[in-house]
């Protein structure tokens, strides 16, 4: 697969699973046993990888995702983006009742490709930042 096939791949997935929330594209996409990195936990397979996203989005509704720059360079690609949304809950990620409250965070994002399939990625982002904004923890400012 080249880079280009691989940028593709990449901005669908964005689109059709982050954005639409229309998982099915997952299917041929990724390897039934991805291996996925977050700041939180490791997800091993495909369904718990899934049940992530699907978590994610109940807990922000109305999250977006959009991408600033796309590279790609042997089986790898990596991007950065930003995504934007409304802790609403009910607390699927979190474990704690939503905020109400819009949070943006920024990151990146980088994935193996084995035959045309995502084996392993790795998200990257500021979390202590988005948990600031939607009212889960203090900010500096709030705790003087």
């Amino acid at each position: 697969m080249d880079g280009a096939e691989m940028k593709a791949k990449t901005i669908r997935f964005t689109e059709e699973c982050w954005n639409k929330g229309d998982l099915s594209f997952m299917d041929e996409l990724f390897d039934p046993n991805v291996v996925t990195h977050t700041a939180i936990q490791d997800l091993k397979g495909l369904e718990a990888y899934k049940q992530w996203i699907m978590d994610l989005r109940i807990d922000c509704p109305d999250e977006h995702v959009v991408i600033h720059e796309i590279i790609a360079e042997g089986n790898t690609v990596a991007d950065r983006w930003t995504t934007s949304g409304t802790f609403t809950g009910p607390g699927k990620v979190f474990s704690v009742p939503g905020t109400g409250k819009k949070g943006v965070l920024k990151g990146t994002w980088l994935a193996h490709f084995v035959n045309g399939r995502i084996v392993e990625n790795w998200y990257t982002y500021d979390l202590l930042a988005w948990l600031q904004q939607i009212g889960l923890m203090p900010t500096p400012e709030e705790k003087k």
